[in-house]
């Protein structure tokens, strides 16, 4: 008898830590999946913390407040400085208006076709092609074709642009300490140059 109760308790014990185990297990399982929400909540309310105390910090922050002072500062610019200012940017125009108008025209000498006949030869193609690829190459040809002949349409007044080129020209090397040089380097003329007051250096 004592064997066998001695018997019937170890066995008892091992299956009831075999169930506690189980319920345990299960239990641990349930306090993880609580721990992980309670994770990610107080991430986000930190998160959220963490952006007003940022908020608050960076609107009180010294820099800030000087930027509105320098702000302040261009506001309240003298006439000179800004009639100043609007002369430099007026230069500025004219001068990008030249170059720019400059180019467009060594860019239609270049062209051997006209844009008439480069846009008929491809119409022409494009009916017979197949390929999707050149048909994109061709699509992207008519559409330069068509911008190049609404340009002719329209040309360039070269001449407008060459007089207000003249006049800020001297004034915008001197500020921006362009030589001769590189204005010949971008292809300006040297009469229009010698026009503007430009003297030719080495340099």
């Amino acid at each position: 008898m004592l064997i066998c109760s001695v018997g019937v308790t170890k066995g008892y014990n091992v299956g009831g830590a075999k169930r506690n185990e189980q319920l345990f297990g299960g239990q641990d399982r349930h306090f993880n999946k609580m721990g992980q929400a309670a994770s990610i909540t107080a991430y986000w309310i930190a998160v959220r913390i963490f952006e007003w105390i940022s908020h608050r910090l960076v609107s009180s922050l010294p820099f800030l407040q000087w930027k509105e002072v320098d702000m302040d500062k261009r506001r309240n610019l003298s006439p000179e400085v800004r009639a100043a200012r609007a002369a430099a940017r007026a230069e500025t125009r004219a001068v990008r208006a030249y170059l720019e108008g400059l180019q467009s025209s060594k860019d239609r000498r270049r062209v051997r076709k006209s844009p008439q006949e480069e846009l008929m030869a491809v119409e022409a193609q494009l009916q017979s092609e197949s390929d999707q690829i050149a048909r994109l190459n061709l699509v992207q040809r008519r559409i330069n074709a068509k911008r190049r002949l609404a340009e002719e349409k329209a040309p360039v007044d070269m001449a407008t642009l060459e007089a207000s080129f003249a006049e800020v020209a001297k004034s915008y090397s001197a500020r921006r300490s362009i030589s001769y040089k590189a204005w010949r380097e971008m292809g300006v003329p040297a009469a229009l140059l010698t026009r503007s007051g430009i003297a030719r250096t080495r340099s």
